[in-house]
């Protein structure tokens, strides 16, 4: 079981991770007092841990999803999802506005079971799933989760 100092860690290592500004400030206050709570009533603790699971769901870097994000860091985690928010919106409507030739001629790779993309979400959530796996991989290859060093991972070599 969680404790209260393992939630407070999760909070405050999310919010400092959060170098793409996807928490507004009042959401940072509303865990400031939440912790703050918990700090000064025991009793408290175990509700102020699952409201600040709450006010924190679908934010960038959620630490308690299923899975628990793999082995990415929490800054990893915000920069992530970040950058798959950006990708979902911006390559799910170039999709769908792509016209019917796009449709019939951007299909799943071989070895997938459908024909085709249902719609835009249902390919983007195809490359967000590239895109989290090649996030690990880079993790475990030395990357430190931010978004200013991926440039170092995104140039590659001429031979």
């Amino acid at each position: 079981m969680e404790t209260w100092e393992d939630t407070k860690n999760k909070v405050n290592t999310m919010i400092e991770a959060d170098t793409l500004g996807s928490l507004d400030d009042g959401l940072r206050i509303v865990c400031g007092h939440l912790i703050a709570t918990g700090d000064s009533k025991i009793e408290m603790q175990e509700q102020m841990a699952k409201s600040l699971r709450e006010v924190l769901r679908g934010s960038h870097g959620y630490p308690w999803r299923r899975g628990g994000g793999g082995i990415l860091s929490a800054t990893a985690l915000s920069t992530v999802d970040g950058i798959v928010a950006n990708m979902e919106n911006s390559f799910a409507s170039a999709f769908d506005n792509g016209g019917a030739g796009l449709r019939a001629l951007l299909v799943p790779h071989g070895k997938s079971k459908k024909q085709h993309f249902d719609n835009g979400a249902d390919y983007a959530s195809t490359l967000t799933k590239t895109i989290r796996k090649n996030a690990t991989t880079l993790f475990k290859a030395g990357w430190d989760g931010n978004l200013e060093t991926l440039d170092t991972y995104s140039s590659q070599e001429e031979e």
